[in-house]
């Protein structure tokens, strides 16, 4: 009996032991991938808007006074993409009186008249959030980008503050709180 009360407390601890053992590994690397981020500031690239315009992302900065620029690929086709605009719409939305953010919605790979039909989905956008179009894999070559979504943040000095790859959750209170640190 006594033997079997030892070997349920061994693999008890032992399963402890290692559900510590991963979560400090994990701890690790995320801390690891905040400061040793590959895309260390703002690509100067020419982005095409669905108005039809060519944007310099350097110049946009600069003419509109941006503190704190998001930009976010993703595309129509993309499942996690279409499963998280709506959360991140709603993000755009609370800060849209601050004309120090801006968010420029860029969709990769995808066409023109699949993004207006998506976009209709969506009354709530409005002028703060931007969209662009980018065939010309400027997305992969100057971002570094493998998949989408992913989303960069970069500060009035066009250094990236954050990336975040993935689906993610942007209607928490961290996304909320991170963009109120870095704009005041």
């Amino acid at each position: 009996m006594k033997l079997k009360y030892f070997w349920i407390f061994f693999f008890v601890s032992l399963a402890l032991l290692y559900s510590w053992y991963q979560s400090q590994k994990l701890s690790t690397l995320v801390k690891s991938d905040e400061t040793q981020l590959i895309l260390k500031e703002l690509p100067a690239v020419e982005l095409n808007s669905l108005t039809g315009e060519s944007v310099n992302l350097h110049n946009y900065m600069d003419i509109n006074e941006v503190e704190l620029l998001v930009v976010h690929f993703w595309g129509t086709w993309c499942a996690p993409c279409e499963a998280e605009f709506p959360e991140l719409i709603k993000l755009a939305i609370k800060f849209k009186e601050e004309k120090k953010v801006k968010f420029l919605f860029v969709a990769v790979d995808d066409e023109e008249i699949k993004i207006k039909k998506f976009i209709k989905r969506f009354e709530q956008v409005y002028p703060g959030i931007e969209l662009f179009l980018d065939n010309t894999k400027i997305h992969r070559d100057k971002f570094g980008t493998a998949r989408v979504p992913e989303t960069y943040f970069f500060n009035k000095m066009k250094k990236t503050v954050k990336k975040f790859a993935g689906a993610m959750n942007w209607q928490s209170e961290y996304y909320y709180k991170l963009i109120d640190e870095l704009i005041y």
